[in-house]
């Protein structure tokens, strides 16, 4: 197998409670099977907000089998195969938070969102990180959004119009070809505990919905690493990483987040913005903000991906973090 898509819908804002989940199997560039599954969830508590996003209440699921039980009619799949999901960070933490609540072992598995390898056949073209605009710029219909096998599906047909767009007929050529495409291992996925309500609403991106609150340290941190106390502020989207992601690791390094710019900022880290939403200028409120202050002589740094990432792996090497 090529690979898998897959797509979970939740009952409510906490990860383990997956409700649905869609799986499509590709090989030789063309989908050969796909699974579709209700799950009942460990607690049945559906919240309205996620209800109006996919329709599903407590009595679709009622007589459903568990997470547990799907897993050991689909656990064979999800070993040495590539799994791929769109804004993969919130299917990837379902997956784990779900194998945590049954005790499950993580398997052995690597996984890869379709945002940044759709990023590398937009060839620069402004196109929104949600599913519906990404699929929409290929041509792609999707028959029911929000419907997790009609999502997985989409995700699928994305991948394979970015490999048709690059010119690679296996997803290992466009890894071949792509080497800087961020490929993870499941075992290493530090997941949310949480997810805010709007996650499906707002393209199910998280940087448009995450509570900075909600993201707190995984590990305990050196504090004589060089981001230790500094205060980060983001805006616009990375391509090599969700922005929830980038949180968490200035987080367990020990830095401060803030929703916006002031003087006690030491770093900016500048995503690619929305043109819709940013002003006539083309940059974020943020950024002019930060500009400002940098004129009135803040030390403020304003940094783009690149260096963001380098500045990461700076940090790593000057760092012992306790496990």
């Amino acid at each position: 197998m090529d690979f898998i898509a897959i797509d979970f819908e939740t009952a409510n804002r906490y990860p383990n409670s997956a409700c649905s989940l869609g799986i499509v199997y590709v090989d030789n560039q063309t989908i050969k099977d796909e699974k579709y599954f209700l799950i009942r969830p460990p607690i049945m508590n559906f919240d309205p907000n996620h209800i109006r996003v996919h329709g599903l209440t407590a009595d679709d699921v009622t007589h459903a089998p568990s997470f547990k039980d799907v897993w050991e009619i689909i656990k064979a799949d999800f070993t040495d195969t590539m799994i791929i999901a769109h804004n993969a960070y919130f299917d990837m933490s379902v997956l784990k938070a779900c194998l945590k609540e049954y005790q499950i072992p993580v398997p052995d598995m690597s996984y890869c969102c379709s945002i940044p390898i759709s990023n590398r056949a937009i060839k620069g073209e402004r196109v929104k990180q949600s599913l519906k605009e990404r699929t929409n710029f290929f041509g792609i219909q999707i028959e029911e959004h929000h419907h997790a096998l009609a999502d997985a599906r989409a995700c699928a047909e994305l991948v394979l119009k970015s490999m048709e767009a690059t010119g690679q007929h296996s997803f290992t050529e466009f890894q071949h070809a792509h080497p800087t495409l961020p490929v993870k291992r499941l075992s290493e996925l530090k997941p949310m505990n949480s997810f805010s309500k709007e996650k499906k609403t707002a393209g199910r991106k998280f940087s448009q919905s995450i509570k900075i609150g909600d993201v707190t340290p995984t590990k305990e941190a050196d504090e004589s690493n060089l981001l230790y106390g500094k205060t980060f502020v983001f805006t616009g989207d990375l391509d090599s990483m969700e922005r929830i992601e980038a949180m968490q690791l200035v987080v367990n390094f020990g830095g401060i987040l803030k929703s916006s710019v002031s003087k006690k900022t030491d770093y900016l880290i500048i995503g690619t913005q929305d043109q819709a939403l940013v002003s006539g200028k083309g940059i974020s409120s943020k950024e002019i903000k930060a500009r400002e202050l940098q004129e009135n002589g803040s030390p403020i740094k304003m940094l783009d991906e690149t260096h963001f990432l380098r500045l990461l792996s700076e940090a790593k090497q000057s760092s012992s973090i306790k496990q």
